[in-house]
């Protein structure tokens, strides 16, 4: 995130931070190995991690903006990518960032399929702690990962998008894959999906956008995103109904009914969603 000015003498960043410095137009990992003043200004002295100390810089107190950030490379990249005017930096920024994403995919102990996670319940009277698994079908994983690509590439979804979260619960009540109670499990999801839009399906980028979006309309998100957010949402499911305390019995069966509406968008996914076409890059 961007250093902001408290005050012109007071330092924001401490001894041994580890930061992001521009150099040439271009973040870098960068260090505070101290704070000195010199002719009674202070000073940070800024070493560029992996570089030489003869090439450390100095950066007064108070000047930090636009120069020193808070935070990590990826951090600044996310943030900011629309205003690096440098493709070779990006593509290999793109690469390591892959690269990262393949190794820790390998270090993964479980089934990628499936996510785990506890639900509160209730057992003959008694609230415990119970773990659940929901079955995440490959085509959705894969799915989420081009997603994830897109948006490290400095993409970010068409909106509004070309088949609403609300189109696709009326094409699942059409459908004969669907039952009166898995329609009603599935309109449970998109008032979780409105209600906790905000906090866990959308990018940095993507909640400025949010924000223009409730100035302008009285709508719920559900009428302007899509298919994406919508399977985004199915992944984090634990986290959105954790806080929720169900009964045994009333769980499972709810359980099943998403798994229902989960593999009715794996099968028709392509109703919905076209990949690449879906995505526009962030102005």
């Amino acid at each position: 995130m961007c250093a902001l000015i408290n005050h012109p003498s007071s330092p924001i960043f401490s001894v041994g931070e580890t930061i992001v410095a521009i150099y040439k137009e271009l973040p870098y990992a960068a260090k505070i190995e101290k704070i000195k003043e010199e002719q009674g200004v202070r000073k940070y002295i800024v070493h560029y991690i992996g570089w030489n100390h003869r090439q450390d810089v100095k950066v007064e107190v108070g000047k930090e903006d636009g120069i020193l950030f808070k935070g990590t490379i990826k951090d600044y990249v996310e943030e900011n990518r629309a205003t690096i005017n440098n493709e070779s930096f990006l593509e290999e920024y793109d690469k390591k960032m892959e690269e990262e994403e393949t190794k820790k995919e390998k270090k993964e102990v479980k089934p990628v399929e499936k996510k785990k996670d506890c639900q509160w319940i209730v057992v003959n009277g008694v609230r415990e702690e119970f773990h659940w698994t929901l079955e995440y079908p490959d085509i959705l994983e894969q799915l989420l990962k081009y997603d994830e690509g897109k948006v490290r590439k400095g993409f970010v979804a068409k909106l509004p998008a070309r088949v609403t979260a609300d189109d696709i619960l009326v094409e699942f009540g059409k459908s004969p894959e669907s039952s009166v109670f898995s329609r009603a499990a599935a309109t449970d999801l998109l008032r979780k999906f409105n209600t906790s839009f905000h906090k866990l399906l959308l990018t940095p980028t993507e909640r400025a956008e949010y924000k223009e979006f409730k100035i302008t309309t009285t709508a719920n998100p559900s009428a302007h995103y899509g298919f994406i957010h919508l399977v985004r949402l199915l992944r984090k499911l634990p986290e959105f109904i954790r806080s929720t305390v169900y009964d045994l019995n009333q769980f499972n069966e709810m359980k099943s009914k998403w798994q229902e509406f989960v593999d009715y968008l794996a099968k028709h996914y392509e109703e919905f969603y076209t990949g690449k076409n879906d995505y526009q890059k962030n102005k």
